[in-house]
């Protein structure tokens, strides 16, 4: 494999670094949030939480929601740049990651994709439930996706 351009290098480290950084943010978040989940399961969830779980909840959400939008947007495209692939279609970055062994499975990107728009686009106060419970059950993915971009930049010999 051809040695990596200096620059695009220089912004795929930066971009890990960062995204690491935002890993350690939504961890903080989610271990708050996860005392709260079990209220999810409730019949009047939005009236059995308090101010303060609003806001963590809040914070979740938008930390889940910046760190997909690295990945998608930043992470994903550098190692493309990286490997010298023609960018194409969203879809076709989250085919090159699942061949890359980064996910097991595309559609669970697309899926991380979908809930992103939804916070960005259909944020609505009356249906926060189901929002809260996605962006709560899918942490866990995120989590290894970073991980498991890491451990593909080692192998690579980029970290």
């Amino acid at each position: 494999m051809a040695q990596p351009d200096a620059v695009e290098f220089s912004y795929f480290q930066e971009q890990l670094m960062l995204t690491q950084k935002m890993v350690a943010l939504l961890r903080y978040s989610f271990e708050r949030t996860t005392p709260i989940a079990p209220l999810f399961e409730t019949e009047n969830f939005s009236t059995q939480i308090n101010m303060e779980q609003a806001e963590i909840l809040e914070g979740l959400t938008a930390r889940f929601a910046r760190l997909a939008d690295t990945l998608t947007q930043k992470l994903f495209r550098a190692i493309d740049a990286l490997e010298l692939t023609d960018e194409g279609s969203l879809i076709d970055r989250f085919n090159r990651m699942e061949k890359r062994d980064i996910v097991t499975d595309a559609q669970t990107l697309i899926e991380m994709r979908k809930l992103t728009n939804k916070i960005a686009h259909d944020y609505v106060l009356e249906d926060l439930i189901p929002l809260y419970q996605s962006v709560f059950h899918q942490c866990d993915m995120l989590f290894n996706v970073v991980d498991a971009i890491a451990n593909y930049a080692r192998e690579q010999g980029w970290a």
